[in-house]
């Protein structure tokens, strides 16, 4: 008899467990991963981070089954001595292509958000750039490599502007992707479809190897 108190005691302790992982998935903003999970920020009211622009939420980035089940906080805004390492009203979450990472934006600099990432079997998060807006190329040649919109200022005080660059995974520049003229959707459409645009990359710059992107 007290062995099957103790059976049933571990069972409702397990199913306890198993209940606690689970998660009710928000409305909308959920992004899916091409071996099943999905991942969406979570808000947090209440939980402020003082950053360049004032006091933001820290919101925090989850990853869970398709179901709600196995959720598990990945990332949570925080406050830090410098603007790449500060978190705060994040944004914008990719997968990678094989789903190991998740690439997301986050408050930043006045005038330019940061992108950052995190390994999503470790927890592992770092920043990889500087950044307004962000997308992963699914597929082709350059799978994993990063087009990102950046705000940088002219050469000798001319002013600032913006356009979208390649970057590889460790956030360096390896081509611009699309400048703010006409054609420049296009251009990303190419991109996005796993081939690269005309001209893209000239004689003095060959086409960046496949490792840069993962």
């Amino acid at each position: 008899m007290r062995r099957f108190i103790v059976v049933v005691v571990v069972a409702i302790a397990l199913a306890a467990c198993r209940t606690a992982s689970r998660i009710q998935l928000p409305d909308g903003g959920v992004i899916h991963a091409s071996n099943g999970r999905v991942a969406f920020i979570r808000a947090t009211p209440g939980r402020v981070v003082q950053t360049a622009l004032g006091e933001e939420q820290a919101t925090e980035l989850w990853i869970a089954s398709s179901d709600g089940t196995d959720a598990r906080r990945l990332v949570t805004g925080r406050a830090a001595d410098s603007v790449q390492r500060t978190l705060a009203a994040l944004s914008s979450p990719q997968f990678s292509p094989d789903g190991g990472r998740i690439y997301f934006l986050s408050d930043a600099w006045v005038t330019s958000d940061a992108v950052h990432a995190v390994d999503v079997a470790t927890g592992r998060e770092w920043f990889v750039a500087p950044g307004n807006s962000l997308m992963i190329i699914p597929r082709g040649p350059l799978a994993g490599c990063l087009l990102v919109g950046q705000h940088r200022s002219r050469p000798g005080g001319g002013g600032s502007y913006d356009s979208i660059w390649l970057l590889g995974t460790d956030g360096q520049e390896l081509a611009l992707a699309a400048s703010d003229s006409a054609g420049a959707d296009r251009r990303l459409e190419i991109w996005m479809g796993g081939s690269i645009p005309e001209g893209a990359f000239d004689v003095s710059r060959a086409a960046p190897t496949s490792e840069r992107c993962r």
